[in-house]
C-alpha cells in the first residue's frame, strides 16, 4: 500500500481553469525563448535556402551570384575565352602588263599609244598657248572688259586641265582594252597603263609643261568669271547718284550733244536699274569762274524703262557761266 493521497478531482472552478491555462501558455513561451539558436525558424529557413542553392551549384557547375566556392581550383581548371584576332588584307589588283596574253609584250602595247598621245599633248599645248595670249588683252581689274570677254569667247568656262587628261585617256584606254581582250581592265590598270605610256614614250616633261600651262589658264579664267559677275549694273564710265542707287549718270562729252541755240548748254546721260515709270527729273546749277551759283536749268522726261539710257539736256543764257553742277536727279 501507498501512503500517497488520492488524486484531487478536477476543479470545476472557472477561476482555477483560467489560471492553469495562463501558466501553461507562459511555460510554452519560456521554452520557445530558451531554444538553441540553430533551432529557431529565422535561422533554419535561410540555411535551407542556401543549402538548396549550393546543391544546385554543385550539379550545374555554377555558383549562385554572390556565392563562393571553397574548393581550391588549379590553373588547369580555369577556362578562359579568347576572341580570335581578325586582320583585313587588301589585295592589290594585278598590274596591266601581267594580264597581257601570251606573245604580247608590254613595250609593244606602250609603243602603240605613243604617237597619238604625243599628238594630243602637242595640239593641246598650242591651243592653251593661243588662249593665254588672248587673255592679255584684258585689263586685270576691269570688270567690264571681263564681262565682254565672257560674252565673246565660248571657252571661258572650260577646265582645260580636265579636258587634256580626258583626251589623253581617250587614246590610252582603247589601246589597253584592245590588248587585253577578252579580259577587261579596271580603273587602276588603265591609270597604270597611262603612267607607263608617259614614261615609255618619253613625253613626261612636255606633258607636265602643258598641264602647268592649262592650270595657269584655268586659274586666270576663274578670276575673269568672278570679275564679270561683279560688274556694276550700269554702263562703263557711269556712277551711281548719291541720293538714289537706282540711278546712275555721267556728263555728256563734246560731240554727244548740240545746243538748240547759242553755245550755252550741257547734257547728261542717265540710266535707271528699275526704271522710272512716272518720270525722270534733273536739275543743274550754273557757276561763274569763282564757283558762285548764278543760275540753274532743268529737264524732265516722261519716264524710262529699266536699263534704258536717257539723255537730258539743259539750256541757259547766263553770261559769265564757267561750269555746271548736277544738283538733283530723281524718279517721280
Amino acid at each position: 500500500m501507498t501512503n500517497l493521497p488520492p488524486p484531487r478531482p478536477p476543479s470545476t472552478d472557472t477561476h482555477d481553469l483560467k489560471v492553469a491555462r495562463a501558466e501553461a501558455k507562459a511555460a510554452k513561451a519560456r521554452a520557445k525563448a530558451l531554444r538553441p539558436w540553430y533551432r529557431k525558424k529565422r535561422v533554419l529557413i535561410p540555411l535551407v535556402i542556401m543549402g538548396l542553392a549550393l546543391l544546385n551549384g554543385v550539379f550545374s557547375g555554377t555558383l549562385p551570384e554572390g556565392g563562393s566556392d571553397t574548393k581550391e581550383t588549379s590553373g588547369s581548371d580555369i577556362t578562359t575565352t579568347t576572341l580570335p584576332k581578325t586582320t583585313t588584307t587588301v589585295e592589290l589588283p594585278p598590274s596591266w602588263d601581267s594580264l597581257l596574253p601570251a606573245g604580247t609584250t608590254s613595250p609593244a602595247v606602250v609603243a602603240a599609244a605613243c604617237e597619238d598621245v604625243s599628238d594630243v599633248a602637242a595640239g593641246f599645248a598650242k591651243t592653251v598657248d593661243e588662249r593665254l595670249k588672248t587673255t592679255l588683252k584684258i585689263r586685270a581689274s576691269d570688270s567690264y572688259a571681263a564681262s565682254d570677254f565672257v560674252d565673246e569667247y565660248d571657252w571661258e568656262d572650260i577646265n582645260h586641265e580636265s579636258v587634256l587628261r580626258t583626251e589623253i585617256r581617250g587614246v590610252t584606254d582603247p589601246v589597253l582594252a584592245g590588248a587585253l581582250k577578252p579580259q577587261v581592265a579596271n580603273e587602276a590598270q588603265f591609270v597604270g597603263f597611262l603612267d607607263s605610256v608617259v614614261e615609255g614614250c618619253d613625253i613626261k616633261v612636255d606633258l607636265e609643261q602643258v598641264i602647268d600651262s592649262s592650270q595657269s589658264l584655268d586659274l586666270w579664267l576663274s578670276d575673269v568669271r568672278t570679275r564679270a559677275r561683279n560688274r556694276p549694273w550700269f554702263p562703263r564710265d557711269f556712277e551711281t547718284w548719291y541720293d538714289d542707287s537706282n540711278l546712275a549718270w555721267r556728263w555728256a562729252q563734246k560731240g554727244e550733244f548740240n545746243c538748240s541755240y547759242g553755245d550755252r548748254c550741257q547734257a547728261i546721260f542717265v540710266v535707271s536699274k528699275d526704271g522710272c515709270a512716272s518720270g525722270l527729273y534733273a536739275k543743274i546749277n550754273i557757276l561763274d569762274a569763282s564757283g558762285v551759283v548764278v543760275d540753274f536749268s532743268n529737264d524732265l522726261l516722261s519716264g524710262i524703262r529699266p536699263g534704258d539710257v536717257a539723255k537730258m539736256q539743259f539750256e541757259f543764257f547766263t553770261s559769265g557761266s564757267a561750269s555746271t553742277r548736277l544738283e538733283e536727279l530723281s524718279c517721280y
